[in-house]
């Protein structure tokens, strides 16, 4: 009887209409599939762009840190009196100044997604006001101020980390 029922019913539908259900019946689940699939790479590749931008902002501070680390002991050592120091401060001077014009650069291209200009000016002011009274400090205070600007600029590229989301890989 089922039999009967099911011949009955295919054959009052036509050839064509059998195979466009089928083929309709395939490609519903393949659309949907494709739409989700279109969906999750979009935001992944949003995603790799942010950390990207957070990866070049974290190469610009890590050789400021870098630098910023080399300054301090040399200046410690110029300030303790000995002059040998003295050209070897000045090529760390000059690799900071590159740093910063490199972090200024990373800056206005990112600064807006990663939430960091405020920061970074308020970084590079203190190092500015380091480096202009720097000749008058004692050693220790020298290495104090040093510490200060550098535990910042430690922060501040977790913050990079956080907000570009590089935090979670």
């Amino acid at each position: 009887m089922i039999k009967s029922d099911v011949s009955s019913i295919a054959d009052r539908i036509r050839p064509q209409r059998i195979f466009a259900l089928i083929v309709a019946l395939f490609l519903l689940p393949l659309a949907l599939v494709t739409y989700f699939e279109d969906s999750y790479l979009g935001e992944r590749v949003a995603t790799v762009r942010k950390e990207r931008m957070g990866c070049e902002y974290i190469r610009a501070l890590t050789l400021f840190l870098k630098h910023l680390q080399q300054d301090r002991g040399v200046s410690g050592a110029l300030l303790s009196g000995d002059p040998l120091f003295k050209e070897r401060q000045e090529k760390v001077a000059a690799l900071l100044e590159g740093d910063i014009k490199a972090i200024d650069t990373a800056d206005t291209a990112y600064g807006n997604y990663l939430h960091t200009t405020a920061k970074w000016d308020a970084i590079k002011k203190q190092f500015r006001a380091l480096a202009s009274e720097e000749k008058r400090l004692t050693p220790e205070e020298s290495f104090n101020s040093h510490t200060k600007v550098i535990d910042e600029i430690l922060s501040m590229t977790f913050h990079v980390w956080n907000t570009s989301g590089l935090i979670f890989d």
